[in-house]
């Protein structure tokens, strides 16, 4: 009988069979094992002996799949080429070996023909993939393990690709800190937090894959807007062909505010001539300012070593040592003690010092530390010593003083009654006086009339000029009666809803006649749409009356204008009278709303009148809650301004 395809296989290929590192096993048409190579019988843990020759479906085989179930012989991949003449692609099984050890083998096979194409074989190869496997359960566990950790760590975390410096991954305590989403995080770039040009973070990014750079400072932006202070520790690493940063990030935010905190503190402390220190329950001196290093005689700098006994350097006093000693007990037991001590300088003076010493306990509530504070109260004391002496001083004084003030006080009284004497004297006064001059003022007209023409034209005259100056008299009476009024109190108030710019029409063409007897114009600004004001409508019209006619008293030549001055609502909020006269001095533009004051006797005697215009003016406005403001300049004029928003 010829020798079949597959005996000169097993014949012809045997030295490369069994050179291959892959397992292989060879059937023939029957499914007898017609050879094994040695990486086969490595990885199946059997000699070859035990398996050439015998039927493969009675080999004490068993193998399972990848979920555990058992492989019947039959549906081997080897059978299978062999009874479906199809080649198998690769299966994963797992074959309990006879020595008790367990292999995961990868295995394909395909059927085998002779030189007519008839089945007359198959043959499979096979791997042990177990470490490979084992190798990917270990990484998949670390990679879970990482995850895990990654992501419940309550420390920020973030994962950046190096190459294109984008987010890969961030933990939840990163979206918690940050405030952005997952989606908004993962996939930006780091500029998103870092706040910079996207190309200024790589320089920064090849520092730390080249391992040169392991910690970052950096201000990273919050959803917020808010910035926080960080510190990022980078570790570089390569996974899956690329290299990755892996960054722990803490906010440092809230220790930067407590250290610049503590500087400023240090700094006051420092700045302060009071001695501070603290010092530990044994008495050891731990911290001292400034002004206590001198006072020891330690130097300046805060770093410099303090001596154990730099406490008892301070307290050089033996009185002030037992009164630490005392204080630290009391603080002890009721968490601060006040009192004073004293101490010595290197000369051998005193200082009174007020000191609190204060408990300071941990979170088991013992006692950690104590703060000492002395304030030097030496000079405090000699002061009190001699307000002391000057209190006896004083009191003797104040009886003196008390004499005088009852003396002042009868002489303020009688005062205060002649002055009320006065305002009634001349309230009566100016009422008895105003009916005979009314009369007078009456006559004298009924004479200047001349109706039935008996009196010459100098009888005429002299009628007039009585008519003239008995007017200025009643003006003058009414001035004192109104004047006597405010001051008594007895002045009264009529508010009504006034119409301003149609009294200030009124006044301006009351006053007009006289305006054009002395060759001045009188202009009048304002818009009659004006709104009403609150006010007393008559004392108003003779605060406005006093304005113009003082205007044009003092006004040769020129104008004296009238300006209502309104807000954007319409509401009267100034008046204004404006002259181009005489004009005030700057030293005498408050003199002038005093009572019987004009700016000198040349002017009273060119011009007349006694000054109660504008001291009665001035009052009247303030009981309406005005105001009147004068700026002037001398030789070109003055503007009265009447202030209704006061």
């Amino acid at each position: 009988m010829a020798p079949t395809h597959v005996d000169r296989l097993g014949a012809l290929a045997s030295p490369v069979i069994a050179a291959l590192t892959e397992g292989i096993v060879v059937l023939d048409a029957q499914g007898i094992v017609l050879a094994v190579n040695l990486a086969g019988e490595q990885i199946l843990g059997a000699p070859a002996s035990m398996m050439v020759g015998a039927p493969l479906v009675e080999l004490p085989w068993t193998a399972f799949d990848i979920h555990g179930a058992r492989v019947p012989r039959e549906s081997h991949p080897i059978m299978l080429a062999l009874t479906s003449g199809d080649e198998q692609g690769e299966r994963l099984l797992r074959y309990p070996r006879p020595d008790g050890d367990t292999r995961w083998i990868s295995t394909s096979a395909r059927p085998l023909r002779d030189a007519t194409g008839a089945l007359a074989g198959a043959v499979a190869s096979f791997r042990d993939v177990s470490m490979h496997l084992s190798a990917q359960t270990l990484l998949r566990e670390s990679e879970e393990q990482y995850r895990a950790l990654f992501e419940r760590n309550g420390a920020v975390q973030l994962i950046t690709d190096a190459a294109t410096e984008r987010i890969l991954s961030v933990n939840p305590a990163a979206l918690s800190f940050y405030g952005f989403s997952r989606e908004k995080l993962e996939g930006a770039h780091v500029s998103l937090l870092n706040g910079l040009a996207p190309a200024s973070s790589t320089p920064l990014m090849n520092e730390i894959v080249a391992g040169r750079l392991t910690m970052v400072r950096r201000r990273h932006i919050l959803a917020s807007g808010e910035s926080r202070e960080v510190e990022m520790f980078t570790t570089p690493l390569h996974v899956g062909g690329r290299t990755v940063i892996h960054s722990i990030i803490t906010d440092i935010s809230p220790r930067l505010e407590a250290e610049a905190a503590q500087a400023r503190l240090a700094a006051i402390l420092d700045a302060t001539p009071d001695i501070v220190g603290m010092f530990d329950p044994s008495g050891r001196l731990f911290y001292a300012n400034q002004a206590g290093r001198r006072a020891m005689g330690l130097p300046d700098s805060p770093d410099a070593e303090i001596p154990a006994d730099a406490i008892q350097r301070g307290h050089s006093s033996e009185d002030a040592a037992l009164v630490l000693v005392k204080a630290t007990a009391v603080a002890r037991r009721e968490g601060t003690w006040r009192g004073e001590t004293t101490l010595l300088n290197a000369d051998g003076t005193s200082r009174v010092m007020s000191q609190t010493v204060i408990a300071h306990h941990d979170q088991a509530g013992e006692v950690s530390h104590f703060s000492s504070i002395l304030h030097d109260v030496s000079e405090m004391r000699k002061t009190e010593e001699l307000l002391r002496e000057q209190a006896e001083e004083l009191e003797h004084q104040s009886e003196e003083l008390a004499h005088q003030a009852e003396e002042l006080l009868e002489a303020r009284d009688a005062a205060e009654s002649a002055n009320h004497t006065k305002s009634r004297f001349l309230a009566q006064m100016s009422h008895e006086l105003r009916t005979p001059l009314t009369a007078i003022i009456g006559f004298s007209r009924v004479l200047e009339s001349n109706r039935e023409a008996h009196l010459s034209e100098k009888e005429v005259l002299y009628a007039s000029r009585i008519s003239t100056n008995a007017l200025r008299l009643l003006t003058l009476i009414n001035d004192l009666l109104d004047l006597s009024k405010v001051e008594s109190g007895h002045m009264e108030m009529e508010w009504s809803e006034v119409d301003v710019a149609a009294l200030a029409t009124e006044v301006v063409a009351d006053m007009d006649a006289r305006a054009r007897t002395t060759g001045v114009e009188l202009l009048l600004r304002a818009d009659p749409s004006a709104r009403r004001l609150r006010a007393d409508e008559q004392k108003l019209r003779q605060v406005l009356l006093n304005l113009v006619g003082n205007a044009l008293k003092f006004t040769a030549q020129g104008s004296v204008t009238v300006s209502l001055h309104l807000d954007a609502d319409g509401r009267p909020v100034a008046l204004d009278v404006d002259d181009t006269g005489l004009g005030i001095d700057a030293a005498n533009l408050l003199s002038v709303f005093e009572p019987f004051a004009q700016e000198d006797e040349s002017i009273s005697r060119r011009f007349g009148g006694t000054g109660l215009g504008l001291a009665i003016s001035r009052q009247l406005c303030e009981m309406m809650g005005f105001t009147i403001e004068l700026t002037s300049t001398l030789g070109k004029g003055s503007r009265f301004r009447v202030r209704f928003d006061a």
